[in-house]
């Protein structure tokens, strides 16, 4: 399984995007990719992206691959369309699970602080996605 969206140009990707029909992630990589901050990324297995308990620098789309996330007393795999570390690095918190790619893992990286200086730039509903993402990601209850 990929995430679905190859190139962000296409007039049936825009058409999608503005009918509504994508998930959340889509939606964010949409938004992120026609911006232009994505870089490809290749993770070989048994390659470690996040240790728990250190800073995060770089937030990770993965568009292709498994990974798995632990801590002493969860495991979690992430596949397509997962997003790592963006929710941790915008609420300014160290990273909640060591994370290691299990296969060969295809993603979409982008330095975080990027982030912080184009939030004022980013329309609405993605701002939207992005607080549901942080809330998700560090298990705070949903405010509306």
């Amino acid at each position: 399984r990929t995430l679905g969206i190859r190139d962000a140009a296409p007039e049936e990707s825009s058409e999608l995007y503005r009918t509504r029909r994508l998930s959340a992630e889509q939606r964010l990589y949409f938004s992120l990719s026609k911006a232009g901050i994505l870089n490809q990324c290749l993770l070989e297995p048994k390659q470690i992206v996040l240790r728990k308990g250190q800073p995060v620098t770089l937030a990770y789309f993965i568009v292709s691959g498994t990974l798995l996330a632990k801590d002493e007393r969860r495991v979690f795999r992430f596949g397509a369309g997962a997003v790592i570390g963006l929710a941790e690095s915008i609420s300014g918190k160290t990273a909640n699970f060591d994370v290691i790619a299990v296969s060969t893992v295809s993603a979409r990286i982008f330095p975080v602080q990027k982030i912080v200086s184009i939030l004022p730039s980013i329309p609405g509903p993605v701002v939207k996605i992005l607080q549901t993402v942080a809330r998700r990601a560090i298990e705070l209850p949903r405010v509306d």
